[in-house]
């Protein structure tokens, strides 16, 4: 029996590695596993297609909750929060809640009631705050999301894709505190409200080595959704599958391929060379190229990164400090992997002398 589920496994991670329609053989209706540093598509099935995300929902509405109030805030539960249906912290109109709590409560025990408290502080309708929640996910530059509540019970026009959903999700790592609330086990809540101790609902938690969240979800019309992150070695990956009746098992079976088929690699560092570009009508002919910023992404083991630069071919004196004077790019195979400007190391002064004469000499310098 032991050598039979290895056997599944092992055939499960070959499947989802080979792609074709047939070989992707998650039970999930759509699925997607990315490189949290980069936002690279490690793998996917139907990662595209619009489907109901029940409470993976309420990742945006912490992310909306986060960037919008301080977690030491004090939430009076409004009347409209109170019996929601589903899963929930049974609390009552009046009921006075630190925001950080809510929000572990919402994400951990995944109360539909917290949500909505959340919703109703930042907002003065729950409609406003789903507005709010579809902006958010247009300025990320996702266009197949759409919000009609912060919980996640099944309305017509609430939808998401898993490629969507798992972007949502990098974003919301990039905000403090979101971390610590999706990977913690239980929590204990010390508010005077009916529900002192909430326990994640995320087996992931206790079943794979290096899972770190995120939040689970259903509904009778969207089934089973999921969203999971992994760390190992400095590298998170980040899964979702939607509609899935086995979600456990594929969420680790793609855990197992990225970790297995990739490595986290810093591409650059800030301030680091690369190269020089020409200054026209300077004091200097060039100046060198320094990276903007630090730049790491999920490379495929044993592959090597292809590195293109491109400079402004037109760069006049006078040239400050920092100023962008290009772009470096990184690919592994044709997947573009990272990106980040280039900046001026120093400074180009204008040459003095610029008559025609100097000009002439300063073209046959640069050629």
């Amino acid at each position: 029996m032991k050598s039979f589920k290895i056997f599944c496994c092992i055939f499960l991670i070959f499947t989802f590695l080979c792609g074709t329609a047939d070989a992707m053989e998650l039970s999930a209706e759509s699925a997607v596993i990315i490189d949290a540093a980069s936002g690279r598509v490690i793998a996917e099935k139907n990662a595209y297609e619009r489907r109901g995300m029940a409470s993976t929902t309420k990742i945006m509405t912490a992310v909306i909750a986060l960037e919008r109030c301080s977690p030491d805030e004090t939430v009076t539960v409004d009347r409209r929060a109170e019996g929601i249906e589903g899963s929930s912290l049974y609390l009552k109109a009046g009921d006075k809640i630190n925001l950080e709590h809510l929000l572990y409560g919402m994400l951990l025990k995944s109360g539909n009631d917290a949500a909505a408290a959340v919703a109703l502080h930042v907002s003065d309708s729950i409609e406003d705050f789903a507005k709010l929640m579809t902006e958010k996910a247009v300025s990320l530059g996702l266009k197949d999301t759409a919000f009609k509540n912060p919980h996640g019970l099944y309305e017509e026009g609430h939808y998401t894709t898993a490629y969507d959903l798992a972007q949502i999700t990098r974003y919301a790592f990039t905000l403090d505190g979101f971390a610590d609330m999706v990977s913690a086990k239980s929590y204990e809540i010390d508010d005077d409200i009916e529900t002192k101790l909430v326990v994640n609902n995320n087996k992931l938690l206790r079943f794979y080595d290096g899972a770190d969240g995120v939040k689970t979800g259903y509904t009778p019309e969207t089934g089973r959704t999921l969203v999971g992150s992994a760390t190992r070695n400095g590298m998170r990956v980040i899964s979702v599958t939607l509609s899935d009746r086995n979600d456990w098992n594929d969420h680790m079976a793609m855990f197992d391929y990225a970790f297995e088929n990739y490595e986290l690699k810093k591409l650059s560092e800030k301030g680091q060379g690369f190269g020089c570009v020409r200054v026209y009508g300077g004091k200097q002919p060039d100046v060198p190229c320094l990276a903007e910023e630090n730049i790491s992404a999920a490379v495929k083991k044993c592959s090597k990164v292809k590195v293109i630069c491109k400079t402004d071919e037109n760069l006049s004196a006078p040239v400050k400090k920092g100023q962008k004077v290009g772009t470096v790019s990184f690919y592994d195979g044709k997947d573009l992997i990272g990106e980040t400007n280039l900046v001026a190391a120093c400074a180009a002064e204008k040459a003095k002398k610029s008559n025609f004469f100097w000009r002439i000499i300063s073209f046959f310098r640069h050629k």
